[in-house]
């Protein structure tokens, strides 16, 4: 006899049980398919681009500021990465024809070699604002001389 106040019991687990189941699949399968959708290498792809042009644009506004030596190292830079760029993008272009081939090239790491490249991108910014800073800092030493020299020309003059 005491086994049967066991079973409602038991029954009254079940659909509980199931429902927390279903509801941490579902939580899983959204999850990876937005993290798989975020990373896409076309979603990717154009966060590239766009961080390529933004560093081309700035490299190219400060290039006639600087002498040649400084800018060599960082011009080789940009045109490697703009190169890797393009071989990216055709890559991706290639893969881009369905669905299963988008994901067959996600699994083969292809989103991480372009996440890889834009590191290198915001790399190279960071190089490029670094020597902005540089020079802004060596302009301003030199207007504080130049002000000091004024000054006391100034002072020797009265």
């Amino acid at each position: 006899m005491p086994a049967a106040p066991l079973l409602p019991m038991f029954i009254s687990l079940v659909p509980s049980n199931i429902m927390n189941i279903g509801c941490t699949v579902i939580t899983s399968v959204l999850l990876v398919t937005t993290i798989i959708g975020a990373v896409r290498p076309r979603t990717v792809m154009v966060h590239l681009d766009t961080s390529i042009g933004d560093v081309s644009a700035k490299f190219y506004d400060i290039e006639n500021s600087f002498d040649a030596t400084k800018l060599a190292s960082i011009k080789g830079t940009l045109i490697d990465l703009q190169i890797r760029g393009l071989e990216l993008q055709e890559s991706t272009l290639r893969t881009s024809g369905s669905p299963l081939k988008e994901l067959c090239a996600f699994f083969r790491g292809h989103s991480l070699s372009i996440i890889k490249c834009i590191q290198g991108v915001y790399v190279l910014d960071a190089e490029i604002e670094i020597l902005k800073a540089q020079e802004d800092r060596r302009r301003v030493k030199a207007g504080e001389r130049l002000e000091r020299r004024i000054m006391r020309r100034v002072d020797e003059a009265e």
